[in-house]
């Protein structure tokens, strides 16, 4: 009898536990089903929040980039949002000279060692950073592979990478009508314009086509409508290394021929209240300007320009002016060479309300160590008296105010 009962206790245990996994199985499968399956090994796709550390999400999205239509790219209706406003009563812009990035050379490797602060001193990046525009000459073309023209001397390039150092040092423009932009040919001048646009860095003075090349840069601020063209005058010789845009190629704005630039300065004129023409011209490490120089800038000030700042020649040469519009010949190597040189900043203040230039100025550096230094104290003054003994038609005070000589 006792044995009897002790089978039908495992019996009905048995069952009791099968009854339960049946239960069990049932409640499993009917939570599985109220969410989508996940096959076996693959991961679920991550949520906004986990894909963006902080779980925020940019409202407005990335501001396009203004040369997504080939015939505008590198331009722009603002420069720093703090001046473009209807506020504000003054605007200032500083021009720089040459920078080279490439890494066969002092200055690119100094910049990939040492940092942008290994390269420019605080008080430097302080005078950059704070203009409301700061434009300096890209000297060279991006591009990571590529062949360079074969039969140049010099050819310059920088690797793709190294372009987001524009921004580190306070760039807001860049120049690239010069005679080393197309140094990797249209391969190497596509890539830059594509680089500068990859990390919304305007840019003046080449382009796809001869409209975008010609195109101004435009500023405006304080109701004034500030508009900056850029073009080149070197290679003075008819079959160039450097090409120039035509209607449906790709180049530099060329202008062996000044007139097309005289041309462009009256058409942009006509809706701009200051024009500012950076140019490419003059001889190579020659502190005087020559005729070409001289002489284009009267035509550029009787076409209606207000500025002119130039580059190319490697060295400083004099400030001085055409009737009431202010020349820079020459602004010098920036951050170029391994040797050291005098360069600076031309920092100009713009009466918003009265549109027209309220100070000039310029803020005297050198290049030295492959570093570039805000100079002052005895520095600083044996820079200014220098500019000041090659600038006859100007006077020069000691914190590198500039006037036109009565």
């Amino acid at each position: 009898m006792k044995k009897r009962t002790s089978y039908v206790t495992v019996f009905l245990l048995t069952l009791s536990a099968v009854l339960f996994a049946g239960l069990l199985a049932l409640f499993v499968f009917s939570a599985a089903s109220s969410s989508p399956a996940v096959p076996v090994g693959e991961a679920q796709p991550l949520t906004i929040a986990e894909k963006i550390p902080d779980g925020s999400v940019p409202s407005g999205g990335l501001p396009p980039f203004p040369g997504d239509d080939p015939s505008t790219a590198g331009t722009t209706d603002t420069g720093k949002a703090a001046p473009a406003t209807e506020d504000s009563s003054s605007v200032t812009l500083a021009f720089a000279g040459d920078l080279l990035f490439d890494e066969n050379y002092a200055a690119g490797i100094a910049l990939r060692n040492r940092g942008i602060t290994g390269c420019f001193d605080e008080a430097a990046l302080d005078v950059m950073r704070s203009a409301d525009l700061l434009m300096v000459n890209n000297e060279f073309c991006y591009i990571d592979k590529g062949t360079p023209l074969p039969d140049k001397q010099y050819t310059l390039h920088a690797k793709t990478d190294t372009a987001v150092w524009l921004k580190d040092i306070g760039a807001d423009l860049v120049s690239i009508a010069n005679n080393h932009v197309y140094d990797y040919g249209e391969e190497g001048l596509l890539h830059t314009l594509d680089t500068l646009k990859s990390i919304n860095m305007p840019y003046v003075g080449a382009g796809r086509n001869i409209a975008e090349a010609a195109r101004p840069y435009i500023l405006e601020a304080g109701g004034m409508k500030i508009a900056i063209l850029c073009a080149t005058q070197i290679e003075r010789y008819p079959v160039p290394d450097t090409k120039g845009a035509t209607v449906d190629s790709p180049g530099v704005f060329r202008v062996y021929d000044m007139t097309p630039l005289y041309e462009k300065v009256r058409e942009v004129k006509q809706t701009a209240d200051f024009v500012a023409v950076y140019i490419h011209w003059g001889n190579e490490k020659e502190s005087v300007p020559v005729a070409a120089q001289t002489d284009s800038a009267k035509e550029l000030e009787a076409a209606g320009a207000d500025l002119v700042i130039g580059d190319h020649p490697h060295v400083l040469q004099p400030v001085g002016f055409v009737n009431e519009m202010p020349v820079f010949y020459s602004m010098g190597n920036f951050l170029f060479t391994s040797y050291s040189t005098d360069t600076g900043l031309a920092y100009i203040t713009l009466d918003t309300k009265a549109k027209k230039i309220s100070n000039i100025r310029f803020l005297p550096m050198r290049q030295e160590n492959t570093a570039v230094h805000l100079l002052t104290g005895d520095d600083k003054q044996q820079l200014l008296q220098k500019m000041q003994a090659m600038s006859q038609d100007v006077i020069i005070d000691a914190d590198g105010n500039i006037q036109k000589r009565p």
